[in-house]
């Protein structure tokens, strides 16, 4: 099971369109849904980005909020991780200082997850499981990834893939 870092969810939102790395693409639409969370951080990261997009253009910063509104919030509910005091906690017993990374450390520990992220050194210190996509070439390498998009899980087609 796989914890997503904020990177993942903001490349994924362009698969369609193309401007995703073809592996990310390819390996996010072999994963079922149930086996993919997201941290309240990354979701936190997400409205603030809309937020601040919305500075510089209000008509993107709609598409964005709308996106998480309506596809990231439905896409992992039951499946968003909160920071608690079992987070907390074993963020504090990090060598991380304290910041966004050690809590999303800790988030992926505590809830044993693999840490889906394409920074993968900025994480090792806690010693999660860690997993870069980028650059992911699946098993069945008769399929390219805009094949498996299409053919791949319903989650992904609705979730990240935009027309």
């Amino acid at each position: 099971m796989y914890l997503l870092d904020t990177s993942v969810i903001s490349q994924l939102r362009g698969a369609r369109a193309g401007r995703c790395d073809p592996g990310l693409a390819a390996w996010a639409a072999g994963v079922p849904r149930h086996d993919l969370f997201l941290s309240a951080l990354s979701l936190l990261e997400l409205q603030n980005e809309a937020r601040q997009t919305a500075r510089a253009d209000k008509g993107s910063s709609s598409a964005l909020s709308e996106w998480i509104a309506t596809r990231v919030m439905t896409a992992f509910d039951g499946r968003i991780l909160p920071v608690d005091v079992a987070v907390i906690r074993r963020a504090d017993a990090l060598a991380y200082p304290a910041s966004r990374d050690a809590l999303l450390v800790a988030t992926a520990l505590e809830h044993r997850l693999t840490l889906v992220t394409q920074h993968v050194s900025a994480y090792k210190l806690g010693k999660p499981k860690l997993f870069n996509p980028w650059g992911y070439i699946p098993e069945d390498e008769g399929e390219d990834w805009r094949q498996a998009a299409r053919g791949g899980s319903q989650w992904f087609k609705t979730l990240f893939l935009r027309a």
